[in-house]
C-alpha cells in the first residue's frame, strides 16, 4: 500500500482537532495503522485514535458523546434548546442536563441526544407541524379550551370540550391534522347510522347489489373492465345511495332464496326488467362468448381439419355433441342441446355484428 502523506496537522473533522501524528502501531490483521492525537472539541480531552477514522468521519468524538459522560455543555443552544445545568437524574449511565426551551418550558437529555441535534425542542415543535395556539379553536365537534401538559413524545395535549357535551384531552397535533375530531361520539353516530340504514348489510341480496353496483362504478373492482368498463350501469333506480338504492333493489327483486343475480341480456344494464335470480349453473350458461371463439357460437370450434366440433356445459360438466362437416350442422345439434339442458337458446351474436 503507497505510503500516506501526512498533512493534517491543526484541522478539524467533526468535533474532533487533529494535534500531531503519533508512532503508528500493528493491528491484528498484520496492517500498519497511521495514529494521530486528537482533541475533542465537545470536553476538551485529548486521545489517540486512527487517523483514517478521523478523516472518514466513522469516529466523532473522543468517545464522550458516546458514553454519556459528564461535560460542561451550560449555555450551548440547539435549535429552541438552551443547556442549563446537569441533575442528578440518569438515562442509560448518562446524565440529564436541563436544558431550556425558547417557549419557556424545559426537557432533560444527555450529552448525546443534545449533541445530536435530534431533539431542538421541548417537544413543543414536533416533526409534524410547530406548536400553535389552540385555544378557542373548533375541530370538528370539539373546542380547544386549554393545554394541559405533553404526552410522551413530548407534543403538547390539550383540554377540549365536544359538541354533545364530553370533555376530552387529545393531543393538539391530532387536532390541526384531523386525526381527532370528537370525543368518539363522531364515531359512535357514524356506526350507528350504518347499522341501522336497512338491517340487511350481512344479507345475500345486499352483496348481490353492493358487488353489481362495484362491477360497474368502480375502477379499482377487478371484474370492472367486464362491466362498468364496457358500458354496463346500474338503473338510477338501484344506484340511488344508501338505504334507497338497496331497498329499491329489494322491492323489485325480492328474497334471493339461495340464488345469484343474473342479466337475461349480457349486454345489458342492471335493472328489473333485465335481472333474475337464478343458480350458478344457469349463470354460467348465461355468459358472454369468449373472444377466442372464431365460429360466432357458443359451444362450436372448427377443427384443423375443417370440421366442425359442437359441445356444451352442463352442471361443471362438458358433453360432446359430436363431429359435423358444417358449422349450420354444429349449430343446429348446439341449440337443441341448450333447449334440452336449460329449456331456453342462449342469447348470441356473431362475432363480428
Amino acid at each position: 500500500m503507497a505510503k500516506l502523506k501526512f498533512e493534517d496537522e491543526n484541522k478539524v473533522y467533526n468535533n474532533l482537532k487533529i494535534v500531531k501524528k503519533v508512532e503508528p502501531r500493528i493491528t491484528p490483521a498484520g496492517n500498519r495503522e497511521t495514529r494521530v492525537q486528537v482533541e475533542c472539541l465537545v470536553c476538551g480531552a485529548t486521545k489517540e485514535i486512527a487517523w483514517h477514522k478521523v478523516k472518514s468521519g466513522t469516529t466523532k468524538s473522543c468517545g464522550c458523546i458516546a458514553e454519556g459522560r459528564r461535560k460542561n455543555i451550560t449555555n450551548l443552544k440547539s435549535g429552541m434548546l438552551t443547556a442549563i445545568q446537569p441533575t442528578e437524574d440518569r438515562k442509560s449511565k448518562s446524565i440529564l442536563w436541563e436544558c431550556s426551551c425558547d417557549c419557556g418550558q424545559s426537557r432533560k437529555l444527555s450529552v448525546s441526544e443534545f449533541c445530536s441535534g435530534e431533539y431542538t425542542s421541548c417537544g413543543c415543535q414536533p416533526r409534524k407541524g410547530v406548536y400553535k395556539d389552540l385555544k378557542g379553536k373548533v375541530f370538528g365537534r370539539l373546542t380547544a379550551i386549554e393545554p394541559v401538559g405533553k404526552n410522551k413524545s413530548g407534543q403538547y395535549i390539550w383540554k377540549s370540550f365536544c359538541s354533545c357535551g364530553n370533555e376530552h384531552i387529545v393531543a393538539g397535533t391530532s387536532l390541526i391534522e384531523g386525526q381527532t375530531k370528537s370525543c368518539g361520539c363522531l364515531a359512535k353516530d357514524v356506526q350507528g347510522r350504518a347499522s341501522t340504514t336497512h338491517g340487511k348489510s350481512r344479507t345475500p341480496e345486499y352483496h348481490a347489489w353492493k358487488n353489481a353496483l362495484y362491477r360497474c362504478t368502480k375502477p379499482n373492482n377487478k371484474k370492472y373492465k367486464d362491466y362498468g368498463g364496457r358500458g354496463i350501469k346500474m338503473c338510477d333506480r338501484w344506484s340511488e345511495p344508501l338505504p334507497s338504492g338497496f331497498l329499491n333493489f329489494l322491492e323489485d327483486m325480492g328474497s334471493c332464496n339461495g340464488l345469484t343475480l343474473e342479466r337475461l341480456d349480457v349486454d345489458g344494464d342492471y335493472s328489473p326488467s333485465n335481472c333474475i335470480w337464478t343458480d350458478r349453473h344457469q349463470q354460467s350458461y348465461n355468459t358472454r362468448m369468449q373472444s377466442t371463439n372464431t365460429s360466432g357460437f357458443t359451444g362450436v370450434s372448427q377443427l384443423k381439419d375443417g370440421r366442425w366440433q359442437s359441445y356444451i356445459n352442463h352442471k361443471g360438466k362438458r358433453y360432446s355433441l359430436g363431429y359435423y362437416d358444417t358449422l349450420e350442422q354444429a349449430v343446429e345439434v348446439r341449440k337443441n342441446a341448450e333447449l334440452k339442458y336449460y329449456g331456453k337458446l342462449k342469447h348470441e351474436r356473431l362475432k363480428n355484428e
